[in-house]
């Protein structure tokens, strides 16, 4: 612990120090090279993953396949695949421009980094409820493109999907709240298990599949489920490009899917047509130093509880209507943004072409350009 909360501390100042000495364009690339080669390392000797039925749905495989990572100006955008996807499916080889939110944030939480000193074109993100906390705090131009897992194409062909779906019979897929990188979470797993036995014998599951983050599997969090009998999955590194793909396709694989707590996923699984209840259990963080409680510790974090609780209530029970949860996955997740090919073909090209000139002209040429577009911001 002692040791953890040194290498944090030391992290949080090489941080601070080099938002000082390096221009934030600059330090975006240094970032991203540096974790870029950490990922190469882990690699190294690591197999090629079959992308068959078998390796999805073995946590181990998953995680001890070599993995393709994203590569892009700005590390967040590397996280989960979602700007590979964007790319792919705007058949574009050229990294994004631009800042991507890694995930749904809930709040008025804005990361300055990715704002108006970015020295990218433009931030993409969810939903209307991003664009309205990102407008309040800042000029930068945002731009909501729905939910990321559209873009995303499936890890499995559908010869497989319907060949590991027999062989699994009716399933229940779990996400159990994360911890992330220097931030721990901890909740009552066995009152997890037992909810996620109670809704197996309600709605006649044959198969448990349990998604833990990969950080959660390293700190050897699988141990309990797996004693239950469940099945626990990944859908991989937060690095590994074809982390959404694999998302996709346990989402596929499920007929229903729950979790205890309101995030990204659950606007994933409405998205792909999976019903999904949350139960909301109370959870404790811990941080391996003071500057990583900001994590959970912040200005920001009531009003992020009070999203999420808006969110969870509409999804913990039986009694709300279909209206009422499709108004809340447009608002926080942008259903209704979701790009067409041709779009999002677009929006790339103008980040691409903004990218060109100075930095601290970039967002004002990305602003002329949407205006000459169809495209709205």
């Amino acid at each position: 612990m002692i040791m953890n909360r040194t290498i944090s501390e030391v992290r949080n100042c090489i941080n601070i120090a080099s938002r000082h000495l390096l221009k934030e364009p600059t330090r975006k690339k240094i970032v991203e090279a540096y974790y870029a080669n950490k990922a190469n390392k882990l690699n190294r000797t690591a197999p090629t993953a079959p992308h068959s039925v078998d390796d999805i749905i073995d946590w181990k495989s998953t995680l001890g396949f070599r993995f393709s990572c994203s590569r892009g100006v700005y590390r967040g955008n590397c996280f989960y695949g979602a700007a590979y996807w964007m790319q792919r499916y705007a058949n574009s080889s050229a990294s994004i421009k631009a800042c991507v939110e890694h995930g749904l944030y809930f709040g008025n939480y804005v990361n300055q980094a990715e704002l108006d000193n970015s020295g990218m074109p433009c931030l993409i993100t969810f939903g209307p409820s991003r664009i309205k906390h990102i407008t309040e705090v800042s000029n930068v131009p945002a731009i909501s493109v729905g939910p990321y897992i559209a873009y995303a194409e499936d890890y499995l062909s559908g010869e497989d999907t319907k060949q590991l779906k027999e062989k699994l019979g009716k399933v229940l897929l779990v996400f159990p709240s994360h911890s992330i990188d220097r931030v721990k979470v901890s909740f009552e797993t066995n009152d997890l298990i037992d909810e996620i036995n109670r809704v197996s014998c309600k709605n006649k599951i044959q198969q448990v599949l349990v998604c833990l983050y990969y950080r959660d599997i390293l700190n050897g969090n699988y141990a309990q489920y797996e004693e239950a009998g469940f099945t626990v999955v990944t859908a991989g590194y937060r690095e590994d490009c074809l982390f959404l793909s694999r998302l996709r396709s346990l989402i596929s694989i499920s007929d229903l899917t729950m979790s205890n707590s309101v995030g990204t996923h659950v606007g994933y699984c409405v998205y792909m047509g999976k019903p999904h209840y949350v139960y909301d259990q109370a959870k404790l963080f811990s941080a391996d130093s003071a500057s990583d409680e900001a994590e959970f510790i912040n200005p920001y974090a009531d009003t992020a509880s009070s999203e999420k609780q808006i969110v969870a209530s509409a999804f913990m029970g039986e009694e709300t209507s279909d209206n009422a949860i499709s108004e809340i996955c447009d608002y926080f997740w942008g259903f209704k943004d979701v790009l067409s090919r041709s779009e999002m073909s677009e929006l790339l090209q103008i980040c691409e072409k903004a990218y060109q000139f100075k930095a601290e002209d970039r967002q004002a040429a990305f602003r002329a350009l949407l205006n000459s577009t169809h495209l709205v911001g």
